[in-house]
């Protein structure tokens, strides 16, 4: 991981810690995969902020 997304990721984790939320985006393997399995894979199944999950291709709107 580089230094910018290790700051962003601090960043988000203390928004999160202060507000209770904050927004994150990650991508679906594939249309199959539900937002569970999504949120397993990605390690955020406790995530107290907003989760947008994109299929892929759909991340560089």
């Amino acid at each position: 991981m580089n230094p910018m997304m290790k700051r962003m990721d601090a960043i988000e984790a203390a928004h999160a810690a202060r507000d209770g939320d904050c927004l994150r985006c990650c991508t679906r393997k594939d249309e199959s995969e539900t937002e569970e399995q999504a949120r397993e894979r990605l390690g955020l199944v406790d995530w107290p902020g907003t989760l947008v999950l994109m299929l892929p291709g759909d991340e560089n709107l």
